[in-house]
């Protein structure tokens, strides 16, 4: 049966090629494909919002960045100014406390990139007693006792300075005794 409706089709070819389809007909096929009938496809709604979730996304991070390293600067200045609006005969001492943490903190962050791990360690330390220093403020702008407080607050500025600077001693330590630790391995490979 196949082989007599191909030699119909071949016997009549003529007459099937002369005719054209109806205008119906290509309404329904460009309706039928999105691409033709001018409709948006899924995708490509999806991608649009896709981009304009990436570009607010992009524009947080950085208006965050931007106003947390504001924020970071503020309270480095204002902790400085913290003693000498509290107690403006301690602040001649307090200065040079304040500069020796803010410069071995710049140096700890320094080291940050080769040891992320201890540099995050380190500033979970200092963030512990930088938050009893905001605590022994708070007290001393309320508190009768304030000559005690200041001088608490003294110390804990010597303690962060202390503590900064053995942070920095360790980093410094692990980075000399690092090379070392690894010629020590490629001398016990060759034996």
């Amino acid at each position: 049966m196949s082989r007599s409706l191909k030699d119909f089709i071949a016997e009549n070819r003529h007459s099937f090629d002369d005719e054209q389809p109806g205008e119906q007909n290509w309404e329904r096929i460009a309706n039928a494909v999105p691409a033709l009938s001018g409709k948006r496809s899924a995708v490509r709604a999806m991608l649009r919002w896709s981009v304009a979730a990436a570009v607010v996304i992009i524009i947080g991070g950085a208006y965050f960045f931007v106003q947390n390293k504001k924020a970071r600067e503020v309270a480095v200045e204002t902790r400085s100014n913290d003693i000498r609006i509290l107690a403006p005969e301690y602040a001649a001492s307090a200065e040079p406390i304040y500069q020796a943490i803010e410069q071995q903190q710049r140096e700890l962050k320094d080291f940050s990139g080769t040891q992320p791990e201890l540099y995050d360690q380190f500033t979970q330390d200092l963030a512990t007693l930088d938050s009893s220093y905001r605590v022994l403020k708070a007290q001393a702008s309320r508190s009768p006792n304030r000559e005690i407080l200041i001088k608490a607050m003294m110390n804990n500025l010597q303690l962060q300075a202390e503590l900064l600077s053995r942070q920095l001693n360790i980093l410094s330590e692990y980075n000399k005794t690092k090379p070392v630790d690894h010629a020590k391995e490629k001398e016990s490979r060759r034996i």
